[in-house]
């Protein structure tokens, strides 16, 4: 809407999956104007140390970059871990706009019901984009938000124990099935590697129409998630032990066809 030239890092394992800025080029940064944040990250399940974002802070205030730091899975944080609100950083104040969402925190997805906090001259930008673009959500949806939020001490940490639980064993079956995965931290999603040279697009184009399972290709999010798909925890543990099971039995398939032996003539097998 304002004729931005966007620069898309790429977000790989050799970083943790976080924004280096050392690594964009300087004439970038000098033009750079927005940077946009999502940590806990979707579709990574990253999270960003503290130290991290006290240096995004400083590099942002230093170069008069305005900071849109999504911090919709918040409240989605495993063993003890508490996601930041980049407002605990100093400095953040003068340079930040922190988006939420209801969407995760209180399984309302769908409704795009949400909130951004900011200084008034900050906050005031957004005001002018969103009455162009869109209006406010109906009445009925803005009173079960309200209801959501009344509901948090009683409802997120039992929302948390179950989402903690199709964690684990989305992690063990994954695990048990061939696949190396993280114990992520927070958000609802694993994000499991692939073999070199299985393209992550026909590997879930085949789960899906081979073994009747959903899973986001790494693909889908930009060229930076290949080698990788996307679970999420939407299932129950049942499901998603199932679904990782006949993940398997594809990666068995799409391993063997690669393999050298493959390529020959097929072996003498008695039945």
């Amino acid at each position: 809407m304002s004729d931005a030239t966007p620069y898309v890092y790429a977000l790989r394992p050799r970083t943790n999956f976080l924004v280096d800025l050392d690594e964009i080029p300087v004439d970038v940064l000098d033009r750079t104007r927005v940077l946009y944040l999502n940590y806990p990250n979707n579709p990574t399940a990253a999270i960003a140390p503290r130290e991290y974002l006290e240096q995004v802070v400083r590099t942002c205030r230093e170069r008069d970059i305005l900071l849109v730091y999504d911090n919709a899975y918040s409240e989605m944080g495993f063993d003890g871990y508490v996601p930041p609100s980049i407002f605990e950083i100093d400095g953040a104040r003068d340079v930040a706009i922190e988006f939420h969402s209801l969407s995760k925190t209180y399984n309302m997805t769908g409704w795009r019901c949400g909130w951004a906090v900011a200084t008034p001259e900050i906050a005031g930008a957004l005001t002018k984009v969103k009455s162009f673009t869109d209006t406010g959500q109906y009445m009925g949806i803005q009173a079960a938000g309200v209801a959501a939020i009344e509901s948090w001490a009683e409802f997120v940490p039992q929302n948390l124990a179950v989402f903690t639980e199709r964690r684990n064993a989305a992690v063990a079956a994954f695990r048990a099935n061939g696949f190396a995965c993280d114990v992520p931290k927070a958000t609802m999603y694993l994000w499991i590697p692939l073999p070199e040279g299985i393209a992550s697009a026909e590997f879930c184009d085949r789960l899906r129409e081979e073994q009747g399972v959903i899973a986001m290709p790494g693909s889908g999010f930009g060229a930076g998630g290949e080698g990788f798909f996307r679970i999420s925890f939407i299932q129950s543990g049942a499901r998603i032990a199932e679904a990782a099971r006949r993940a398997g039995l594809v990666l068995t398939a799409m391993t063997t066809a690669s393999s050298p032996r493959s390529a020959g003539a097929p072996e003498m097998v008695q039945a």
